[in-house]
């Protein structure tokens, strides 16, 4: 617990730093290394993926897919590297079938379609983070997905093992209870209007405090949906964690697990409703 606590201490300055002190062209850099990290690792330290050149260059689309949206390209762009990577794809599964038809290594679509979920989907939704900071206010709001999902884990993970008595869903995740659940989304609740508090009274905005609730609950299960749904995709593997970088928390895609469905559905509420009124 102390080492997991410790990571997580030491990772809260980085991110201020990438997202407050740097240029801003640093966040989308940030954000395609990150997913370029969980492409390696959902697809080849998991062993769900046993090709080389899919999961090299489906990490550096990883990262471009994070640019192109930060630079706002067209379509044409993103129709080529979608293209090119079908061809790719599908040009290693074939051949894999010609040359050893009797392997047992053979790429099925179930693989290709996990790594278009890996290369294409997760950047999508990461990259939600970009458009909550061009958002109106969005270099303050951009800190509410990482209030909810780090406010949920951290009193989800705290309640869960000083009171967490009821586990129904063992076999997805054993150590999550309902107690945890709830401790959860009060978590998420605290960071959230702690962090209006700094809004109004630090840098004098308006805050719609309702709305914040309502953001700060509901994204809290969705927070929890996200780490479910990755252990769902880790049970299939038989792993306990994606990687071993961050002591104490896993892999990177252990860290931002909850981020990947928190940071979207953040960026969808804020266009709604602001959370600083005008």
């Amino acid at each position: 617990m102390l080492i997991r606590i410790i990571v997580g201490v030491m990772l809260v300055p980085l991110l201020i730093a990438v997202l407050f002190f740097t240029p801003p062209i640093v966040l989308p850099v940030a954000i395609g290394l990150i997913c370029s990290l969980i492409v390696h690792e959902l697809l080849w330290q998991s062993g769900f993926l046993k090709s080389k050149v899919i999961v090299c260059v489906g990490m550096a689309i990883a990262a471009v897919v994070t640019l192109w949206l930060y630079f706002e390209m067209t379509t044409l762009l993103a129709f080529f590297v979608v293209f090119g990577f079908t061809l790719l794809i599908f040009t290693v599964a074939m051949s894999g079938l010609v040359t050893h038809p009797e392997s047992e290594e053979q790429i099925t679509f179930g693989q290709i379609g996990g790594a278009y979920f890996a290369v294409f989907l997760i950047p999508i939704f990461l990259s939600a983070i970009q458009s909550i900071a061009h958002a109106y206010k969005g270099a303050y709001v951009i800190l509410l997905p990482f209030c909810i999902a780090f406010g949920t884990d951290i009193m989800a993970y705290f309640v869960g093992v000083t009171l967490g008595k009821h586990r129904p869903l063992k076999i997805l995740s054993p150590k999550k209870s309902v107690e945890g659940s709830i401790g959860g989304l009060f978590g998420s609740a605290i960071f959230v209007l702690s962090l209006g508090f700094i809004l109004q009274f630090g840098f004098d905005q308006t805050v719609n405090y309702a709305w914040l609730l309502v953001i700060s609950v509901t994204g809290s299960l969705i927070a929890q949906f996200g780490d479910f749904a990755f252990s769902y995709i880790k049970r299939g593997f038989g792993i306990k964690d994606y990687g071993k970088l961050l002591p104490g928390h896993g892999g990177v895609l252990d860290r931002f697990d909850s981020i990947i469905f928190v940071a979207p559905f953040v960026a969808m509420m804020i266009q709604v409703t602001p959370v600083i009124v005008l």
